[in-house]
């Protein structure tokens, strides 16, 4: 994402980069272990990209109340703080972006955002992790072969556990709760089948019948005007919609209230489809201040990442 930025000077102005470790950076910018230090000079957009959660959202919850534009791909943030992450946001006229945060490539947030009428289900193949390693078992693959491959390819990360355990995916399940249906869904309620429970041969059995082994996550509004969310592994016949998913590829159905089903796909895993999707929300933020605060000759918005 770095690089990104700093390729086009002529739009951003980098300031100093939040990390934990500084010392391992050598990029032509200022790297620092203090918020204070990267929000000193009141940055107009600040990128949240440090991962983890309380950190993200301490700096996400200060950012935002200096009035910042603020874009982040953290999705378990967003589900463990969602309303005061808003609430913050609102009060000191600054603004949250998160396209990133599910999907990755795959738009599923701004789909959720265009339908008119209503939403009843959302259903995906929505950690691109965890249908990578999928796809590798249908081949053959142990699952420590498998892990260790996406772990080479940027997919995986050093700790995988919360991508085959399924917490990704219920985090995920609690943003787009909220998005389709504005309804607070807790993560840790959703229920998870974990990758690691698998015997070996499910994935390549599962091919033999026909069918393909997915990890589904699904939430859907009941009559109640109550959310039932769960994560499992599913088999899947071939020509299911979410069968199709290949490798790291995020795919989703979603179901609105007059029973049109859409159907959302791109990649959602990896250093770039992230980038591209966060930068896509930079660009929203940097038109949304140029809209709001329109400054003669003034080309360029400062930024913190």
């Amino acid at each position: 994402m770095l690089q990104l930025l700093l390729a086009q000077p002529e739009l951003f102005q980098v300031g100093p980069v939040l990390v934990r470790t500084p010392v391992q950076h050598n990029e032509n910018v200022v790297f620092t272990q203090s918020l204070d230090d990267a929000l000193a000079d009141d940055p107009d957009v600040v990128i949240e990209l440090v991962g983890g959660t309380e950190l993200a959202a301490d700096a996400i919850h200060s950012a935002l109340a200096r009035g910042a534009q603020v874009v982040t791909a953290n999705k378990a943030a967003l589900a463990r703080h969602w309303d005061s992450l808003h609430a913050c946001a609102a009060r000191h006229g600054g603004g949250l972006r998160f396209s990133a945060a599910v999907g990755g490539g795959a738009p599923i947030i701004e789909t959720l955002r265009r339908i008119t009428g209503g939403v009843v289900s959302v259903e995906g193949v929505m950690n691109g992790t965890c249908n990578y390693l999928l796809s590798r078992l249908a081949e053959g693959w142990t699952f420590e072969d498998a892990l260790r491959a996406a772990q080479r390819l940027g997919f995986a990360e050093a700790d995988p556990t919360a991508d085959v355990d399924g917490h990704d995916a219920a985090d995920k399940l609690t943003v787009l709760a909220r998005e389709a249906f504005g309804i607070a869904l807790q993560p840790a309620l959703v229920p998870k089948a974990s990758l690691s429970d698998l015997q070996p041969r499910a994935a390549l059995e599962a091919l033999e019948r026909g069918e393909v082994l997915k990890q589904v996550g699904r939430v859907r509004l009941l009559p109640d005007g109550s959310v039932e969310a769960e994560v499992q592994l599913a088999s899947l016949p071939l020509d299911h919609p979410l069968a199709a998913a290949r490798d790291e590829e995020n795919r989703f159905l979603v179901t609105d209230s007059a029973g049109n089903v859409h159907d959302v796909f791109g990649k959602g895993a990896g250093r770039w489809p992230t980038a591209t999707a966060v930068f896509a929300d930079v660009m929203d933020a940097q038109r949304a201040l140029l809209g709001r605060r329109p400054v003669v000759g003034e080309k360029s918005v400062r930024l913190r990442a």
